[in-house]
């Protein structure tokens, strides 16, 4: 059986805490409009289509796990400013189309990805605000990452993508750059976590990599959320899970080292929300 990204049958793939609050409903910005991190310009030729601005259905009701106990809290953040957006592009160079920009911004108070793509690939958004109390978003040796994802349009844009026709709806709660992190995702069907070690979206990820996987009882539709929080121990190599406030298992693997981790969102080209990113140092 195959096991390229391209398949759907395997994903390659604080001193201070940030609340990414939102507001409950979308307004009709263009995703990514003033975004200073994305938008269309610089889209290279052949890309996907950019889905209407924050159309579809956008859940409530979103259950996550507690606050941990001990963790300092900081202030909220309310997202929806355009102007004021504490992510980046992580990948530098796009010398391949593995890789591509994406189309990403604020809309009605939600983190929107809006740009469509045409084969395997991937776009990131890393964090690089001050919820840590350190420069450029990096995260303590020990820390907790949470967020809500949620497809707000179907998007099967190209064979096999993964997780037609929603895509993925996960992050990486430990990124060290965009062939090495740890990833919890969720598929229609499955929730997992990989952990890439060197792969890139449109190649073989061997099965060895991914850690963790649950069967979903009842198959993901647009507009349902997923709530993760992923709590990152770097001094004992572990990444516990949670989805949905229930918790799921806990990953041991040596890469999992203090090295500089940011915590990094991700699509595979589908039309997605993210909301509360929570950021804990503990």
């Amino acid at each position: 059986m195959s096991n390229n990204f391209a398949t759907r049958r395997a994903l390659p793939w604080v001193v201070g805490a940030l609340l990414l609050t939102t507001m409950a409903a979308c307004n009709n910005q263009a995703p990514g409009s003033a975004s200073p991190n994305g938008g269309g310009a610089g889209q290279t030729a052949g890309q996907g289509p950019v889905a209407a601005p924050g159309l579809g259905v956008n859940p409530g009701n979103l259950t996550g796990a507690p606050a941990p106990a001990g963790a300092a809290s900081g202030g909220a953040v309310q997202l929806n400013d355009p102007a004021n957006f504490p992510f980046i592009d992580p990948v530098a160079e796009k010398a391949t189309d593995l890789f591509f920009n994406g189309q990403w911004g604020i809309n009605g108070g939600y983190i929107e990805q809006a740009q469509g793509a045409r084969r395997s690939s991937l776009t990131f958004r890393q964090y690089a605000g001050g919820a840590f109390g350190t420069p450029n978003g990096v995260a303590p040796a020990k820390y907790r990452a949470d967020v809500s994802v949620w497809v707000y349009q179907p998007s099967a844009q190209y064979p096999d993508m993964v997780g037609a026709p929603l895509g993925i709806l996960g992050y990486a709660p430990y990124f060290i750059s965009e062939t090495r992190y740890l990833l919890v995702v969720a598929k229609p069907k499955t929730l997992e976590a990989w952990v890439v070690d060197g792969q890139s979206p449109g190649t073989e990820w061997p099965l060895s990599n991914r850690v963790w996987k649950q069967d979903l009882a009842t198959e993901l539709a647009v507009g349902a959320p997923v709530t993760w929080s992923v709590e990152v121990d770097t001094n004992a190599k572990t990444a516990k899970i949670w989805a949905n406030g229930e918790e799921k298992t806990t990953v041991t693997h040596p890469m999992l080292t203090n090295a500089g981790q940011r915590v990094a969102l991700v699509s595979n080209g589908n039309f997605v929300h993210f909301q509360d990113l929570k950021l804990y140092g503990m």
